[in-house]
């Protein structure tokens, strides 16, 4: 038998060793107590690098990276953002103009210079803001928000957007035709061409004022999410790159391209539908306007005569809906708003329905009664010639002199009101 010292010594031992591994060691991940253990480092390894997640980064990275500007644009490939609308709002909350210009590219045409640039890519109009400094006596700071095609709905939402920052615009002018209100084309908010990209900028209460189901679907993901609304930027690009790629291999025949006479065919050489962007379309109407003149005419006079020919129900609804709830939008926030009836040459204005355009003057006048808004119709002006005109439709720097001239000779006979609250609104800045 042992003796009692020598079981005392072991048990002592024993005890030591499983004091040891108790208090310095754990047992159970064999890692010193007090550190991570090493399981727990892979598995945050594990979830940080999983498919999931790393998606979501992605994701995140890419609605930062749109958030910063259009990079598709910068490539040459049509955008959300076809008519700089972004750019142009943020330009707007930069200066914070005290006159907003909203409308089609009948009013975007305002912003050309003497040499034809700027016909479909500018947003500040020299010429008219230097008669508006002139007949108020103050500096006055005028952005350009039209957009081409420009429907109603997007007027008004482009001028939710301007108004919703610190110190509104005191004044809104608003270029009009009939085809902004009856193109069925575009009788949906979500089918115009700028509603995506004004979205974001427009406050959320806009949302209550959405005419269709759909409307309101896309305002909402729009305004929240850059991602979602340059959906259509990605396509483009795929589509670009591959069918350039495609190019190159031996085809039975090329893809369809508007060729420099601008006519569309199969061909290697020309403008994809995807590239068609503004300062292209600019630069390829300039000379279409002076190697064949007539042909523009004839081109713009037909886009005429089937966006008014008869009346979408549903576009007028719609364009009235919007058309209202921009003069609620003035009143609400005290801006003087100033409507124009644009006009047409006397060539295009011959091809269009004389019903449907009167009916429609009718409708521009009983608003002005209702006290809606100050009316400016300038719809058949015999000031207004046909060489005034690009295409029949856009005027040319000449035109555009001569229609600045009337509409500020018109503010200062028959709305002095409006140019008073321009030079207030300067002078307390």
């Amino acid at each position: 038998m042992p003796d009692d010292d020598s079981e005392k010594t072991n048990n002592a031992e024993q005890g030591s060793d499983t004091g040891k591994q108790s208090g310095t060691v754990d047992q159970k991940n064999d890692v010193p107590a007090g550190k991570l253990p090493a399981s727990w480092l892979y598995r945050v390894y594990r979830g940080a690098t999983s498919v999931p997640l790393l998606l979501l980064v992605i994701l995140l990275l890419l609605e930062i990276w749109l958030r910063q500007g259009n990079p598709i644009d910068a490539l040459g490939i049509r955008s959300v953002d076809l008519w700089g609308a972004d750019t142009r709002l943020r330009l707007c909350q930069r200066i914070l103009p005290q006159v907003i210009l909203i409308g089609s590219s009948l009013v975007l045409a305002l912003d050309q210079n003497q040499e034809s640039g700027d016909y479909l890519t500018g947003h500040n109009g020299s010429y008219l803001r230097g008669l508006l400094d002139k007949a108020t006596g103050a500096d006055i700071s005028c952005i350009d928000l039209a957009t081409g095609a420009q429907m109603a709905s997007e007027a008004y939402f482009m001028s939710q957007a301007a108004s919703s920052w610190r110190h509104p615009p005191g004044v809104i002018i608003y270029g009009v035709a009939m085809r902004d209100f009856s193109n069925e084309e575009q009788a949906g908010e979500w089918r115009t061409e700028s509603f995506n990209s004004i979205a974001p900028f427009s406050p959320l209460s806009a949302a209550a004022d959405i005419y269709t189901a759909p409307g309101l679907r896309e305002f909402l993901l729009c305004h929240y999410s850059y991602l979602y609304r340059n959906r259509g930027d990605f396509k483009n690009l795929f589509a670009v790159r591959i069918k350039d790629l495609m190019e190159k291999l031996p085809l039975n025949q090329p893809f369809y391209r508007q060729g420099p006479d601008g006519d569309w065919r199969p061909a290697k050489d020309g403008n994809l539908k995807e590239c068609l962007i503004p300062r292209k379309r600019e630069a390829f109407l300039e000379k279409m306007r002076i190697e064949q003149p007539q042909r523009l005419k004839d081109f713009f006079k037909n886009v005429q005569v089937t966006a008014s020919r008869g009346e979408n129900k549903q576009a007028m609804d719609l364009s009235r809906h919007y058309f209202k709830r921009l003069q609620q939008l003035c009143k609400r926030k005290n801006i003087l708003l100033v409507v124009v009836n644009m006009p047409l040459s006397p060539d295009t204005s011959l091809v269009l329905p004389a019903k449907s355009i009167q009916t429609f003057r009718d409708y521009l006048h009983q608003g002005e009664l209702d006290g809606g808004y100050a009316l400016i119709d300038l719809w058949a002006d015999p000031n207004f010639i046909d060489s005034d005109y690009k295409d029949g439709v856009h005027f040319n720097f000449v035109g555009v002199r001569k229609f600045s001239d009337i509409l500020v000779q018109q503010l200062q006979t028959r709305f002095p009101a409006v140019l008073d609250r321009m030079a207030a609104q300067a002078r307390g800045k």
